[in-house]
């Protein structure tokens, strides 16, 4: 099947921002981010976005990354915003690259 390329995100879009309390001794945050990524790849299949046959995703996240954003939620205290982003135009065919941040809900934007 051939389709036409498209832009489905620019660069820097938000894909998914949500306060997450993670309480005085941290949180799971591999079952937070789990569940936030599953969230991006509905969302962005629903947005045009093709899937991997194989896996059914639309894009893959550096372990470095994925780690990063959960040692940051395990760290952090109290309520924690976190934003994944889109890491640079993402087209139909994809895939998906992502930034997480994780920062004080009341922290203010990079």
């Amino acid at each position: 099947e051939v389709s036409d390329s498209a832009l489905v995100y620019a660069k820097g879009t938000v894909l998914h921002d949500e306060v997450v309390d993670v309480g005085e001794y941290g949180a799971d945050g591999e079952a937070i981010l789990y569940t936030m990524l599953r969230q991006v790849n509905q969302r962005a299949v629903r947005d045009g976005i093709m899937t991997n046959p194989a896996t059914g995703k639309v894009g893959t996240l550096e372990a470095t990354e994925f780690f990063n954003a959960v040692e940051e939620i395990r760290k952090g205290r109290g309520q924690l915003r976190i934003v994944i982003s889109a890491a640079n135009d993402l087209y139909t065919e994809g895939p998906v690259q992502i930034v997480i941040s994780v920062r004080a809900k009341n922290a203010p934007t990079a």
